[in-house]
């Protein structure tokens, strides 16, 4: 029976599928209708004009059957709400088949696919919203999180929390205006529907492009203000105009009488971003910041942990592209440093960070009882708006930087009862140690996942698990032995289980009952105490294992140094860690824009399509270098080090005149197991290009080849009012979402730790610049990852950030002179590499500047400093044309992501000078409501 009308909330910002719909479509004579209707012989254009007629006419006779009108009756209640369809006409209750013969065929013509939920998702929120909005009186004092559905929590739901988001304005695109363009941007999607490349009947798979323009209607009342374009930056008009964008916030985020508009917004933090410096200065813009309730406003919605966030579908896309709690912080840095008022107490909990209490204590059973709180609580579910959140537990900077980010205060804000003096540390020490996490696939563990009820955390814990078990046989296989802190510990272990060898095995002399009781006595105690050590032993061992799976821990000189028992004789250009020195070109600078062949004149790739305005242009005009009779040096793979030692590893450095060892790179040839490398091969093919644009000079050789990132990024153009975050291509949506997430994070830690034996420091010098600059994390590190297909480019230099980039924090937000960024290396892997012909060198790498070109095969991983001179050896144009083919990625840190991350991160810096100008004063309570939150 269907609740009663007393037993309904308001509003479900979580929508739940009506469970019957999963399997409803696949019922007589739904399922021939539908059939007509997806296989009918008419133009597609004619079908689905008349695509409606056809479902009525054939289910006419069965929808007005009893069993169908309490179906719909029920559907109703169910998925549109009881208190909409409680003031429906009986016309619109009618016309509502419309909707759910809509959502029965995306599920119909998707097979029932994840694909065909999110579809009928996104068509059941609109038509929810759009019905509540007409037809619902809205209270005056309503709040959405007010009246948040909790019928997950009912005994009735067992699947848990099914909840289906909306996508109705999350993806407009509109040039921004505030964004500084650079020279790359890119946008992909990530093939995670299926494992099998065959086409589902009537889908346009291949010719899906995402609708990037489509946003909330707007439909803003009279009475509410509208904006003044173009006068932002006008001191008259200045206070006005701050009042309205108060209005559109307090509308959008705590809407009580108006329709929300996340446009308004938007557009108001772009003229928010164009506020001149002249303006902003002066006392007339502090007075009106103040009096107009805008800074008071910001606040409120900067505030960390008040769950802004999850109040409702529109709030909580925007955060996903806008994050308000990270742009609104910026701003009021800027503007008040001159005279700041406001808050104090909101100001330091806006600005401070936890400092935990050493005494805090957290034990297993409490980690266990954390998980289920965060489960329960659709509250802590940030997959949505915070996809990268997926990475929470993958290392313990990960987990200390989503606590600080969003978990720490969001548990204080639900009253969760271990908060006081929480130490985050202590914390994931603690989960880690879970046999969940050390066996996932456990029957123990995979019952305590299904009863979650946030399915998604359970998906989160379990490619964890997943994750760092793959991790770890990585280590095993790229050193060819046990990784150094394993190493240890497998021996300490060892000596710990050696059998006494005083043991007495001969036959003991006759005793009396008064010894043999004795010695079983003495015999438990040992047991006991042995029993206890193991197991202060093991926790201790476990300790270390999560140490050292954490970010940064790099390999001992022990293994990075090591003689190699099987050609430690040979001569040191024979062995199998090879060290070669470079030395620089005085050229080098000169042969930027380059294009390094060695193929013959008449069989040389030529520019790919130049248009008549830019066929003059000088990226057109090509220069040929022939690295060959430029004097360039091969490193070529050595087959019979390979055979011998089971791997070949170059190092390249090179000798400053003041006699500095400066390491360069290197490469390391046939790097992985067949099995991890098929592992990468499949995540590489599972990534779609939607579009790409890269640097001018760089456009001129992109034929047909790719190149698309994954990552976190600040936007270069693209979304009007962006803001430093992930790629909109990452969502956390749905589980498939997860994986995908969890692909790339696959690639980007394998890849580091493969080039750790080519760059022994590489993984703590990644760490350095993710830590400093706080950068967001793609699985264990903060990098962006840039797939390649067919990648072609001249000689260039890339903006990449390494370690000795960093300032220290006296030196914060001081410029650097030109030049002197240094860079860092980072690795790069080719994965497959077919139809060349390496007697012309095609698409090996030339390290420019150190006159070194790597012969690339599949199967090979180099590192080199992107600030550096480099580019390929572009192939033959017969090859090309006869479908020779590369492919590969390549993560690193750009100079332009870290930067911008290292702003949002010096909010915290400028704490001591934000309460060295304060003034304290009552916090104005003219606007907005009080957020009140349901545990």
């Amino acid at each position: 029976m269907p609740p009663t009308h007393s037993e309904l909330k308001l509003w479900t910002p979580r929508l739940h599928p009506y469970p019957e719909d999963a399997t409803i479509w696949a019922m007589e004579p739904i399922k021939t209708a539908f059939g007509l209707r997806l296989h009918g012989t008419t133009s597609t254009r004619t079908r689905e004009q008349q695509a409606l007629a056809w479902d009525w006419t054939a289910l006419q006779t069965l929808l007005t059957e009893p069993y169908w009108v309490e179906f719909s009756s029920d559907w109703l209640t169910f998925s549109i709400g009881g208190e909409v369809t409680a003031k429906m006409p009986a016309e619109a209750l009618l016309r509502s088949w419309d909707i759910i013969l809509g959502v029965l065929y995306l599920r119909f013509s998707h097979l029932g696919s994840v694909d065909g939920d999110e579809l009928a998702g996104a068509l059941l929120l609109q038509s929810q919203m759009d019905n509540f909005r007409t037809y619902v009186d809205i209270p005056a004092d309503f709040c959405f999180m007010d009246d948040v559905d909790d019928r997950d929590n009912s005994d009735g739901d067992s699947e848990g929390d099914l909840d289906t988001d909306s996508t109705t304005d999350a993806d407009f695109v509109f040039p921004d205006v505030d964004n500084d363009e650079d020279d790359e941007a890119f946008t992909y999607i990530d093939d995670n529907s299926s494992d099998y490349d065959e086409e589902m009947p009537g889908s346009d798979h291949d010719e899906y492009i995402p609708d990037f323009t489509q946003t909330t209607p707007i439909s803003s009342p009279a009475a509410l203000p509208g904006r003044l374009p173009g006068a932002c930056n006008n001191l008259v008009q200045l206070p006005e105009i701050m009042k309205i964008w108060c209005a559109h916030m307090q509308v959008f985020f705590y809407p009580v009488k108006y329709r929300r508009s996340k446009q308004d917004i938007v557009d108001d933090l772009v003229d928010m971003r164009k506020l001149r410096p002249k303006i902003w200065r002066t006392p007339e813009f502090q007075t009106a910041l103040e009096e107009s309730g805008l800074l008071d406003m910001m606040y409120k919605i900067s505030k960390p942990g008040n769950l802004l966030e999850t109040t409702h579908p529109d709030v909580e896309q925007s955060f996903r592209f806008h994050n308000w709690k990270r742009s609104y912080p910026l701003l009021i840095c800027r503007w008040t440093r001159p005279t700041i008022t406001g808050s104090r107490a909101v100001l330091t909990e806006l600005q401070a960070k936890r400092k935990p209490d050493p005494n805090y204590k957290f034990g297993p059973s409490d980690a266990i009882d954390l998980l289920v709180f965060i489960s329960s609580h659709r509250e802590m579910h940030p997959w949505v708006y915070n996809p990268m959140a997926v990475f929470l537990l993958l290392s313990r900077d990960s987990f200390v930087y989503n606590s600080e980010l969003w978990l720490a205060p969001a548990l204080e804000t639900l009253d969760y009862p271990r908060i006081q003096g929480w130490d985050a540390i202590k914390v994931y020490r603690t989960i880690m140690q879970l046999p969940l996490l050390m066996d996932a696939k456990s029957v123990s563990s995979m019952s305590f996942l299904a009863a979650l009820k946030d399915r998604k955390l359970a998906l989160v814990v379990s490619e964890t698990h997943a994750h760092r078990k793959l991790i770890r046989e990585v280590r095993q296989q790229v050193w060819c032995s046990d990784y150094p802190s394993d190493a240890g510990a497998s021996a300490e272990l060892a000596t710990s289980i050696t059998p006494d060898a005083h043991t007495n095995t001969g036959t003991s002399p006759s005793k009396t009952k008064a010894q043999k009781r004795h010695e079983k006595q003495k015999k438990r105690k040992q047991e006991e105490e042995k029993a206890r050590k193991e197991e202060e032993e093991k926790q201790r061992k476990e300790e270390i294992r999560v140490e050292a799976e954490s970010l940064g821990v790099d390999p001992g000189p022990e293994v990075l140094n090591y003689n190699c028992p099987n050609c430690k004789n040979e001569d040191a250009e024979d062995r199998c860690l090879r060290e070669i020195q470079v030395f620089e070109r005085p050229d080098a600078e000169s042969l930027i824009g380059a294009a390094l062949t060695c193929a013959p004149p008449e069989d040389r790739l030529k520019p790919s399509r130049p248009t008549a305005k830019t066929r003059t242009s000088k990226k057109y005009q090509v220069r040929y270098v022939n690295p060959e009779t430029k004097g360039f040096k091969w490193v070529k793979p050595r087959e019979q080090t390979q055979k011998r030692c089971g791997r070949d590893i170059n190092r390249f450095f090179y000798v400053h005149d003041n006699g500095e060892v400066e390491w360069l790179g290197g490469v390391r040839y046939k790097a992985m197991q067949q099995k991890l490398l098929d592992l990468l091969i499949d995540n590489h093919r599972r990534v779609k290009v939607c579009g790409v644009r890269r640097r001018e000079s760089m456009q001129a050789w992109s034929y047909e080849g790719s190149m698309t990132a994954t990552g976190t990024r600040q936007a270069q153009g693209g979304l009007q009012g962006d803001v430093y975050g992930p790629y909109a291509c990452h969502k956390g949506d749905t589980e498939d979402d997860i994986k995908a997430l969890f692909r790339h994070a696959t690639d980007a830690d394998v890849l580091v730790e493969i080039g750790t034996t080519i760059m022994p420091t590489m993984r703590s010098d990644i760490a350095a610049v993710t830590n400093s600059a706080a950068v967001g994390r793609l699985g264990r590190h903060g990098l962006t990852s840039f797939y390649c297909t067919n990648y072609i480019s001249a000689v260039h230099r890339d903006f990449d950030v390494g370690r000795r980039d960093i300032k220290p924090d006296n030196m914060k937000g001081k410029g650097r002179e030109k030049g002197e960024d240094l860079g860092g290396c980072y690795p790069c892997v080719q994965l497959v590499q077919t139809g060349t012909d390496k007697s012309l060198h095609e698409w090996d790498f030339a390290m420019v500047r150190w006159g070194i070109v790597i012969e690339t095969h599949s199967n090979t991983v180099w590192c080199f400093n992107g600030r550096h001179e480099h580019g390929s050896v572009i192939p033959s144009r017969s090859s090309y044309e006869a479908n020779a083919a590369s492919s590969g990625y390549h993560p690193t840190d750009r100079k332009l992501d870290v930067e911008r991350a290292e702003v949002f991160k010096q909010r915290e810096r400028l704490k001591p000078i934000l309460e060295k100008k304060l003034t304290v004063r009552r916090p104005s309570q003219k606007l907005g409501t009080t957020l009140r939150v349901k545990a």
